[in-house]
């Protein structure tokens, strides 16, 4: 058996003693009306007792309160007549989505020395009702929201965000708000979205939206949690610029164009004669090592053939030694004479020497 099925049991155990003392002095009322031979009218108006009621009732049912009465019959009718009543009155519901505290519905007292009740069918008698709160998310929507931003422009933003109402906290919410709860979170949360807009520029709205919603949620979250409240999550769902901020906005942005195309247009003309420099400078250096290179390899050719011409004359000095001690010409003429006639040869390259006679010929 579950604790809540033994609660019931309980609470019937001490309201059925209770009902029967209660119906036994209905009993005695009764008898009383019936020595009296008191007979109500057909249909019994509402100034009527409800002792008056409940005997002509019996009466009209044909139930007589003589003898009977002795008998306890009447009272187990009344008992259960009474337990059909208010056995189902006994039961008060809270749908899953409301928290409630226990309010008498005679008196409308509040006990806040009772728990918090949550979603179901809790037997509590039939005089309670429940004071009711929401349990789930409840939405707030911020519209048209005047916001200042940091440099000095109005913006108008929508902000909606949702919040739900801490359980173990309803009953401080109970003593400190009641139901105006909502409007004052709704203004806590408005003046904490101000206080934060004026910390971003009109341009942080368009670029930097997700810091903007971080910074609105932290700001809403601490601002209304005083009054037992969390919130979930918040969005910034529009932003509006009004005509003449956005003309402003406008200019300035082109003249921060035109701004940035004059630098760079300095720029370029720097690196242009920069790179002409750099160009010219290249220039002369390809030109300065061609020359180098030409007058060194000039250098180079003019001594090149210099030493083959005296390779080729102490070649010719040798020449001229090895044949003078091979042929034993020792005469200073006859070596003059030697020497012209080599000489004549290598001048005519192709041509006849005829030599032995007193007139040289030569012939090709």
């Amino acid at each position: 058996m579950t604790p809540s099925s033994l609660r019931i049991l309980n609470k019937l155990a001490f309201g059925i003693p209770h009902g029967l003392s209660k119906a036994a002095e209905g009993r005695s009322l009764l008898t009383r009306f019936d020595d009296e031979q008191l007979i109500p009218s057909e249909h019994p108006s509402k100034a009527e007792s409800l002792s008056r009621r409940v005997l002509w009732l019996l009466r009209w049912q044909g139930l007589r309160l003589g003898p009977m009465a002795e008998t306890g019959i009447p009272l187990f009718v009344i008992g259960c007549l009474l337990m059909v009543i208010l056995l189902p009155l006994s039961f008060v519901t809270l749908d899953y989505t409301e928290y409630g505290l226990v309010q008498r519905r005679s008196t409308g007292k509040v006990y806040l020395n009772k728990p918090v009740y949550y979603g179901g069918r809790h037997f509590l008698g039939p005089d309670i009702k429940f004071r009711k709160f929401p349990a789930d998310a409840q939405f707030i929507q911020l519209l048209q929201i005047d916001a200042v931003s940091a440099d000095k422009l109005d913006t108008i933003i929508d902000v909606e965000f949702a919040f739900f109402l801490v359980r173990n906290e309803v009953v401080a919410l109970k003593i400190e708000l009641d139901q105006s709860y909502e409007q004052v979170i709704r203004n806590t949360a408005l003046a904490a979205i101000k206080n934060t807009a004026v910390t971003f520029n009109t341009a942080d709205y368009f670029l930097n939206r997700t810091l903007i919603e971080a910074s609105f949620f932290k700001a809403v979250s601490g601002a209304v949690r005083p009054y037992h409240a969390v919130v979930p999550f918040i969005f910034m769902s529009g932003v509006t610029i009004p005509a003449q901020v956005s003309g402003k906005q406008l200019a300035t942005a082109i003249q921060l164009q035109s701004n940035q195309q004059q630098i760079y247009a300095s720029q370029a003309a720097v690196i242009r004669a920069t790179t002409n420099q750099l160009v010219n400078q290249i220039a002369n250096n390809a030109t300065f090592l061609i020359q180098a290179a030409s007058a060194q390899a000039a250098q180079i050719v003019q001594n090149a053939q210099t030493n083959a011409t005296n390779t080729v004359q102490e070649a010719r000095r040798s020449g001229l030694a090895y044949y003078y001690s091979t042929v034993n010409i020792t005469l200073p003429k006859h070596k003059a004479s030697l020497d012209y006639i080599t000489t004549l040869q290598q001048a005519a390259g192709a041509a006849q020497l005829h030599i032995g006679y007193q007139t040289k010929i030569v012939t090709t």
